[in-house]
């Protein structure tokens, strides 16, 4: 059986490739990652090492079309949306992993023909965060105009405070 280690880090490997203890000798293949032309992932039949072009070397190729080239095949050899779309999420990650920046993700957005932004569960949570928040937000600033208004009708600060809900510095401020 034969082990190999990936790295996955910047700069040249300092790692060492054996274990050497007492009654034990361990040895293993270590792949630098940058170091694999992205073109030989993209030549397998399996989307799983396909994403992992996303960590090789791009040669003089732009990320832009690198990510194109790997939607591409992904879309080609994934069959069902529901797939595609964990791989696609997996090779966000990995994106974020080379540090690329934003435009090269959303650039991938554009292009994988078989990602939902709107199915991504990433998505939805975002989405119903910022409508609790919003909501929040707003039955604030609701409870504020009622103090301003109840303020204005001169009646006692304690009293507004108890009726908003506010504090009663925060009325006296208004």
């Amino acid at each position: 059986m034969q082990q190999h280690v990936i790295f996955l880090g910047k700069g040249e490997v300092r790692m060492p490739t054996a274990i050497r203890e007492q009654n034990l000798t361990f040895h293993y293949n270590l792949l630098n990652i940058s170091e694999v032309n992205y073109k030989i992932f993209l030549r397998s039949r399996r989307p799983e090492e396909k994403i992992l072009a996303i960590l090789a070397n791009f040669e003089s190729d732009p990320p832009e079309l690198v990510a194109r080239h790997i939607c591409r095949e992904l879309d080609r050899c994934v069959p069902n949306a529901l797939d595609a779309g964990r791989y696609f999420r997996q090779l966000c990650i990995l994106a974020q992993l080379r540090n690329l920046n934003l435009n090269f993700l959303d650039n991938m957005e554009s292009i994988a023909s078989f990602f939902s932004e709107e199915k991504d569960i990433f998505y939805i949570r975002g989405m119903q965060k910022g409508m609790e928040e919003g909501i929040e937000k707003g039955i604030e600033k609701e409870r504020v105009n009622i103090a301003i208004e109840l303020k204005k009708e001169g009646l006692p600060v304690e009293y507004i405070a108890r009726v908003t809900k506010l504090g009663v510095e925060e009325i006296e401020k208004l």
